[in-house]
């Protein structure tokens, strides 16, 4: 009979552990993101209420009232000097706040460590902006923080249920690049080969400053002539392309389609894949007025 009692016991402390142990799962889930923007690293970390039917700004978020986002706050790390909607954001953490009205939000980024409504509080150590309200392309059953790139900066996307803000940050990446690259052109050439073809294919990916692309492939170019890659002449008619040079860009084209039978001998797919882009530079050349 003791025996039996026993067993009774650690089947019911058995039961006991297997309910303890069983998860509904969180009602605001935990997001976070780090992501490279231009020459910086951010990081957020915030949860997620969802609406369930609620009504979120005017209802649950009142119009007017400081909200800390999220179920348990927003916190946005940048470890680089940014700006903020333009506004000047040195690298640090970052608590996000919003004062929601029916038109646009404020939006607060704060380094303090009390909230902005208390009287300890230093609005030195803020970043804040208003932004106006636009329609989501969706809508948001939850709380969302995403991040949009463009060059050297992003648009950080603040969405809930069917109301949205957009509040851009960018990065010193194309500031500090352009100062980069005018010192580059600015110094005696030199045989830095790599320095100079890195400058090239930033240039010319983004289409900046194709003059200097021009002087740089020029300069590759005298630094190759033992060794002739057909890139650097493409990459060269696509900046006098893009210059409206049309002579010089079919001078270079007749280069590349020189140099290929040698550098990929007896590669017949790279070579018809490549010269499919001469002819595609070649028509755009013919449509040129």
């Amino acid at each position: 009979m003791k025996a039996i009692f026993n067993i009774l016991i650690v089947l019911v402390i058995a039961s006991t552990g297997l309910m303890a142990q069983h998860s509904y799962g969180p009602y605001s889930p935990k997001f976070n993101l780090r992501q490279e923007i231009g020459n910086a690293n951010i990081t957020i970390e915030t949860t997620r209420p969802i609406a369930r039917g609620r009504e979120i700004f005017g209802g649950l978020v009142p119009y007017g009232k400081l909200w800390f986002t999220g179920a348990g706050g927003t916190f946005i790390t940048i470890d680089q000097d940014v700006t903020i909607a333009g506004q000047f954001a040195p690298a640090s953490r970052y608590g996000l706040y919003v004062i929601p009205n029916k038109t646009e939000w404020t939006v607060i980024l704060s380094r303090n460590a009390v909230m902005p409504n208390s009287p300890d509080y230093d609005p030195e150590k803020e970043v804040r902006v208003c932004i106006p309200i636009t329609k989501p392309s969706h809508f948001y059953e939850s709380w969302t923080v995403e991040l949009d790139h463009f060059h050297g900066g992003a648009n950080m996307y603040l969405a809930w249920t069917d109301a949205q803000v957009v509040v851009p940050i960018e990065t010193s990446m194309v500031k500090d690049n352009d100062a980069f690259i005018d010192s580059l052109s600015a110094a005696p050439l030199s045989d830095n080969h790599e320095e100079y073809s890195r400058a090239v294919n930033y240039l010319n990916f983004n289409k900046q400053k194709m003059n200097k692309v021009v002087d740089f492939a020029k300069h590759i170019i005298t630094l190759e002539k033992e060794d002739e890659r057909y890139y650097i002449y493409e990459v060269l008619a696509n900046a006098y392309l893009y210059l409206g040079k049309k002579q010089e860009a079919l001078a270079a084209l007749d280069k590349v389609e020189e140099i290929l039978p040698r550098e990929f001998s007896g590669q017949i797919e790279t070579i018809e894949s490549i010269k499919k882009r001469v002819v595609k530079i070649r028509k755009e050349l013919a449509e040129m007025k």
